[in-house]
């Protein structure tokens, strides 16, 4: 009887934790990459690495754990987003509008965020470390919050402490 509920469960369990991995919608996803255009589509999770998507929109967007590093989201909406504990390594998010923006526990490490709006965005935990954030908007935020801000161009100019 133990073996038979064993093996009635263990596949149960695979396809949950299979589910789980890929959590985005599939048809925001095609959304998105078709039209640049997806407000508060569910990418969590999305592998975009490498996308190259100006002056697009995500506002009101789940994009936690999204895979967007080495991307180029220039000028891109990303208003009120929750992108937390996602990778934006090397990523150019230059002039893009992240106000309200959740990005707690990313990995934004070598991101391109010059002249960006982050205005009263969430930085909790995120990584900073060798960011450019020169000439970025950084109202209603505590450098304290962030993980690192390790040798990243500081808005002002000055490079961050490590």
């Amino acid at each position: 009887m133990v073996t038979r509920l064993i093996k009635a469960i263990v596949p149960m369990v695979f396809l949950s934790v299979a589910g789980a991995a890929i959590a985005y919608h599939p048809g925001h996803y095609q959304q998105f990459n078709d039209t640049t255009w997806c407000a508060g589509c569910d990418l969590s999770g999305a592998e975009m690495s490498g996308w190259i998507k100006t002056s697009a929109s995500l506002e009101n967007s789940n994009l936690s754990r999204a895979n967007m590093a080495l991307g180029n989201f220039a000028g891109t909406n990303f208003y009120n987003a929750i992108m937390a504990e996602a990778k934006l390594m090397h990523a150019n998010f230059a002039g893009a509008s992240l106000v309200n923006a959740n990005l707690s526990n990313a990995n934004l490490t070598h991101a391109v965020l010059a002249n960006a709006d982050l205005s009263n965005a969430h930085f909790n935990g995120a990584n900073l470390s060798q960011a450019n954030l020169l000439r970025t908007n950084f109202d209603g935020w505590q450098q304290q919050s962030a993980g690192s801000v390790c040798h990243a161009l500081l808005p002002d100019g000055s490079r961050g402490a490590c």
